[in-house]
């Protein structure tokens, strides 16, 4: 499968692809909610990277879109938006992990290493 990385173009978490690339893992990338759900191919993915902010539909809103048409892809969210209501809503959807951007590298990487992504 893989993992898929939501994130605007201009995002200081595009360091999430080059960090992920650097580790072997090659993740497909979109630049907003909306190319993701408008992506025919629907691919398959072991987990899904999100920011909170993606400029549209935001990163929690993406994750209850897909939830809701029956997907069980675990989230995990990166952002610098780190409001305690929006925590508790990740949380409360299972995410798989939740990291402000000042602090996510060690704690990502085993995030990802613990869901078996290849």
């Amino acid at each position: 499968m893989g993992l898929g990385g939501l994130e605007p173009p201009t995002s200081p978490l595009s360091v999430v692809g080059r960090l992920l690339r650097a580790t072997g893992i090659q993740p497909i990338t979109y630049s907003s909610a909306e190319a993701f759900l408008a992506d025919t191919r629907h691919p398959e993915f072991d987990c899904l990277v999100l920011d909170i902010q993606l400029g549209g539909m935001s990163g929690i809103e993406l994750a209850q879109e897909v939830v809701a048409k029956g997907g069980h892809t675990p989230f995990i969210y990166i952002t610098a938006f780190d409001d305690p209501e929006v925590r508790a809503t990740a949380e409360a959807m299972g995410c798989a992990g939740y990291f402000r951007k000042t602090d996510f590298v060690r704690p990502f990487a085993r995030t990802i290493s613990l869901r078996g992504v290849q």
